[in-house]
């Protein structure tokens, strides 16, 4: 059966509908393309925020090598994170001043801040580094003036400290500069005695400073008779190389705990051209007896060395006068009181005398041996320290080798007018034993301990045939118990 037909009406009523959706969707379609030019409009003048830079590590030998000299920015999104070695509470570093080190045998870091900062010995700091100046200070890497904001605790650790020798400080100062080292340490002197200024240190191989400042904690305290350990951080100033111990623990006291000193006051010789040649006699002092071996002198210290003695004060010169080959000159002691003695330190130097005078001995004038001026390139300065047997006068040890084996002998010296120091070690009853003594012989001298201390420079004159050996002045000897 066919389908009845529309009428009119309905037909227009549909096409009214179609056109009522269409436009619907015309208006639909134009209010979403409006919405995305309005989001992005929003989206180019309101931008999302971008996120921040991860915050990298830097190891403290990429820090140190962004420095060439002039001071630079480090790059951002930078930090660090180390130990602290430097101790603010002994307060023997500036307040606003931090050492780092990455770990034990890694590089350290020195660190300012623009505030004092309080962080302890074995704290765990990290510091943001971010666009911070890093530049040379007086030969050392510096982290300079970062905000006390930028640095933070975030735990604990340990440095060990690099067992090592002045010698090699000196020599890799720059590697080790900012870390915490130990050296077999052998004399800390200076500061009249106390922890105080720039003292002198020295172990087997050399010699530098450590600083003590005047508000340390421990600044005025006395030093030790004797020391074997110091244990310390590297830091440079200029041409000055320095381990800074950081409080009075870090200098381990040694064997020695008590020091008698021969300043050679009151010198007086049985010789009759006495007070300048003593000879090969013997001579006296507030302190004790001695026995001469060639050509020893009393001499005021201006006479020819005003510039670096003590005014009004004489001393004690040995010159050596002998044909070459011969046995150097020097003196021998003969005391009764130092059973126990452990060291034997001598202050001595090099003379700028150009000639020695013996005092006319009922020979109808006077004996003038004249010098070379001391060269450089071929002198030295140099004495000699080994044990005499003390009942046998000024005969040597009666022992075949024993002197030769127990013989020490300080470094050689380049440089005359300037004081140096010697420490010889006193040799105990094994080691005399070991030398080729017997039991009973090693323990009658350690009873009654004395010894030789010879001239072992050289500095040659005129005539060759004779060793004239550079003079040297003896300012003290410490004897160590």
């Amino acid at each position: 059966m066919p389908l009845p037909k529309k009428s009119n009406q309905q037909k227009i009523r549909n096409t009214k509908n179609m056109k009522t959706n269409s436009t619907f969707k015309h208006i639909l379609l134009a209010l979403t393309i409006t919405c995305s030019m309005a989001a992005c409009k929003k989206d180019k003048t309101n931008p999302e925020p971008t996120p921040p830079a991860e915050v990298k590590s830097m190891t403290f030998a990429e820090v140190k090598a962004l420095s060439t000299g002039a001071s630079v920015k480090v790059p951002d999104a930078k930090k660090i994170k180390g130990i602290v070695i430097s101790d603010a509470s002994a307060k023997n570093i500036d307040s606003k001043t931090v050492i780092l080190q990455e770990a034990s045998d890694k590089p350290g870091i020195v660190v300012t801040f623009d505030a004092a900062q309080t962080f302890a010995v074995n704290d765990e700091v990290e510091v943001t580094i971010s666009n911070q100046t890093i530049a040379q200070v007086d030969g050392e890497v510096v982290l300079q003036n970062v905000p006390a904001a930028n640095a933070k605790k975030t735990g604990t650790g340990t440095i060990t400290a690099k067992e090592t020798t002045i010698a090699n400080v000196l020599a890799n100062k720059a590697a080790l500069n900012g870390t915490l080292v130990k050296i077999g340490a052998t004399e800390l002197t200076g500061g009249n005695g106390k922890f105080a200024g720039a003292l002198n240190v020295k172990d087997a191989s050399g010699e530098l400073t450590t600083q003590v400042l005047t508000g340390a904690a421990f600044a005025g305290e006395n030093l030790p008779a004797s020391v074997s350990v110091l244990t310390g951080i590297v830091r440079i100033s200029g041409s000055n190389v320095r381990i800074d111990i950081r409080k009075v623990n870090d200098v381990t006291i040694g064997a020695v705990s008590r020091i008698i000193t021969e300043n050679f006051e009151n010198i007086a010789s049985w010789n009759l051209d006495a007070p300048k040649f003593i000879g090969d006699t013997e001579f006296t002092t507030a302190f004790g007896h001695y026995w001469t071996e060639g050509n020893i002198f009393k001499y005021p210290g201006n006479l020819y060395d005003g510039n670096f003695t003590t005014a009004g004060r004489d001393y004690v010169y040995i010159y050596q006068t002998v044909p070459a080959g011969a046995n150097p000159n020097g003196f021998a002691t003969d005391y009764t009181n130092l059973q126990g003695v452990k060291t034997i330190k001598i202050t001595f130097a090099g003379s700028k005398a150009d000639k020695l005078v013996i005092a006319d001995r009922g020979q109808g004038g006077n004996d003038i041996f004249n010098l070379n001026v001391f060269n450089e390139a071929v002198d030295y300065l140099q004495i000699g320290i080994l044990p005499r047997d003390p009942s046998d006068g000024t005969y040597p040890y009666q022992i075949p080798n024993v002197i030769e084996k127990l013989l020490k002998t300080s470094q050689q010296y380049k440089k005359v007018g300037e004081f140096y120091t010697f420490t010889y070690t006193v040799p105990t009853k094994e080691e005399l034993i070991a030398a080729g003594s017997d039991e009973a012989k090693a323990n009658a001298w350690l009873a009654k301990p004395n010894f030789f201390i010879q001239n072992y420079s050289t500095r040659k004159g005129p005539d060759t045939d004779w060793q004239l050996q550079a003079p040297i002045l003896l300012d003290k000897i410490e004897f160590g118990f």
